[in-house]
C-alpha cells in the first residue's frame, strides 16, 4: 500500500488507477518550474511590494537561489556544469562585443549607436565652457598650480 502510495479504500474501490512513479515526479517538477516562472513574470503585479527597486532586488534574489540550488545539488557531476558556462561564457561575450560597438561608433562617429551611454577617455573630467567665468578661472587656477609647462623640458 505504501509503496503505491494509495489507500485501501481507493483500491477496493476500484477508482485508483496506476500511476508510474516517475510520472508524479515530473509532474511535480513541472508544477514547480511552472509556479516560479510565473512568479517572475507576473510577480511585480501579484505581490504588495513597495517600490519597483524591491520587485527587482526579491526578483534577483530568487533567480540565484534558483541558480545556486542547481549548481550545489547533491548530484551534480562537472559535465552537468559545462553548458552553463559555455552559456555563460556567451553572454559575457556578446556584452563584450556590444560595449565595443558602442565604442568603435564613439571613436569612428562620436557618438554611440544608442546616444552617449559610455564616456571617452576626455570626458572624465568636466567640459569647460569657454563662455564661463567660474570654468575659465579654474582653469587657470589649474594651470598655475601645476606646472605642465616644465615638465616638457
Amino acid at each position: 500500500m505504501e509503496v503505491l502510495d494509495v489507500t485501501p479504500n481507493e483500491l477496493l474501490s476500484g477508482e485508483w488507477k496506476y500511476v508510474n512513479q516517475s510520472e508524479k515526479e515530473v509532474c511535480q517538477f513541472l508544477r514547480a518550474e511552472e509556479r516560479l516562472n510565473a512568479e517572475l513574470k507576473h510577480g511585480h503585479y501579484d505581490n504588495f511590494f513597495d517600490s519597483e527597486e524591491e520587485w527587482l532586488e526579491y526578483e534577483l534574489e530568487k533567480l540565484r537561489e534558483y541558480i545556486t540550488d542547481y549548481i550545489n545539488g547533491k548530484s551534480i557531476e562537472a559535465s552537468d556544469l559545462y553548458p552553463i558556462k559555455e552559456f555563460i561564457q556567451h553572454l559575457k561575450f556578446q556584452k563584450l562585443l556590444d560595449r565595443y560597438d558602442d565604442l568603435y561608433s564613439m571613436d569612428m562617429f562620436g557618438e554611440s549607436i544608442e546616444g552617449h551611454k559610455y564616456k571617452t577617455p576626455y570626458q572624465v573630467v568636466k567640459m569647460i565652457n569657454p563662455n564661463s567665468k567660474e570654468d575659465m578661472e579654474l582653469l587657470r587656477e589649474v594651470l598655475r598650480n601645476n606646472n605642465f609647462d616644465d615638465e616638457d623640458e
